[in-house]
C-alpha cells in the first residue's frame, strides 16, 4: 500500500494523506487539476516527467519540506516516493 488518503469533513477537495514508509505513486498527472499540497512531517521527493512519443523523460526532482506549500500543476506528470522508513503526512488541496 502507497497511502491512505481521508476526505477532511466540510472542506470540498481538501485530504489528509497518510504516506506508508518507502512508499511510491507510481507516475502520474492530475487531469484538469492543480494540487497544492503540503507536508505535515519529514519530507517527500516528486519526480517530474515529460511524455516524450510513448515514454517518460525525466526533467525535475525535488525534496518536498515540511510547512512549505507546493503547487502540482495539471500538465506536469510526476511520482512521488517517501523515501524514509516512517509515515509521512501531508495535506492535499485539488482544485
Amino acid at each position: 500500500m502507497r497511502y491512505v488518503k481521508y476526505k477532511i469533513p466540510f472542506i470540498n477537495n481538501l485530504y489528509l494523506l497518510k504516506w506508508y514508509p518507502k512508499a511510491i505513486t507510481g507516475i502520474h498527472n492530475h487531469p484538469e487539476k492543480y494540487c497544492d499540497v503540503v507536508i505535515i512531517n519529514n519530507s517527500l521527493y516528486e519526480y517530474q516527467y515529460i511524455l516524450n512519443k510513448n515514454d517518460f523523460k525525466k526533467i525535475n526532482e525535488k525534496k518536498l519540506n515540511a510547512s512549505f506549500m507546493y503547487t502540482l500543476p495539471p500538465e506536469i506528470y510526476h511520482d512521488v516516493h517517501n523515501n524514509t522508513n516512517s509515515y509521512v503526512y501531508s495535506l492535499n488541496y485539488y482544485y
